[in-house]
């Protein structure tokens, strides 16, 4: 088999595959193929693979699996990828077609979304003009009474060592500063890392019933 070598690379330095082939030719297309349009080492790489009814071998494709300027030049020629499986003459027209109709339609659906943002269109669900409803009421009960239910759920997990404590301590008798004291001086803290005081101290018992 012959086959032609096409190299894609940003630097000087050229990893060459081993393979049981002829090797006929080789091509090197250096810089950043992320920014390129143009392909001309590709083009004469595909010239000869034609003229010598070669294979080309193309080092590491990446993500131009998805550019379509470059898979228009793979079209009708027999080629092997060695980061891909496909190997399909083929494969390339297909993926190109869809992947510019696919450019086409996004192009579209932005220049729609500029036009109507031009007058003054808006997107999305607007939720101020359920404000006062019955619907927006019930939201708004539903989703305080959730997060009350969940901030008792982390003072529970937070302060379940404490909170046992302090009740034992306030059934024999202890006022509320005397235990505030205790559990500064044990270096008890709240869960954002501040002292404990009497008003969170109440408010911790009150959440964790």
């Amino acid at each position: 088999m012959k086959a032609i070598l096409y190299f894609l690379t940003r630097g000087k330095r050229i990893q060459r595959p081993k393979i049981n082939a002829t090797i006929v030719g080789e091509f090197v297309e250096r810089g950043n193929t992320n920014e390129r349009v143009d392909w001309p080492e590709l083009r004469k790489a595909v010239r000869a693979c034609r003229e010598q009814d070669a294979t080309l071998i193309i080092n590491h494709l990446g993500r131009l699996d998805m550019c379509v300027s470059f898979l228009q030049q793979l079209c009708g020629v027999k080629f092997l990828c060695c980061d891909r499986p496909f190997n399909d003459t083929h494969l390339p027209e297909v993926l190109a077609a869809a992947y510019e109709r696919s450019r086409r339609i996004s192009d579209a659906l932005r220049e729609s979304t500029a036009k109507r943002k031009s007058r003054g269109d808006t997107f999305g669900f607007d939720a101020s003009d359920l404000r006062g409803t019955r619907v927006f009421k019930r939201g708004a009960r539903k989703g305080a009474s959730n997060s009350a239910a969940l901030r008792m759920k982390r003072a529970r997990d937070a302060y379940r060592t404490i909170v046992p404590r302090v009740r034992e301590w306030r059934a024999s008798g202890v006022t509320w500063d005397e235990c505030v004291d205790r559990l500064n001086a044990e270096g008890c803290k709240t869960t954002v890392g501040k002292p404990i005081n009497r008003p969170t101290l109440i408010r911790i018992l009150q959440r964790t019933r």
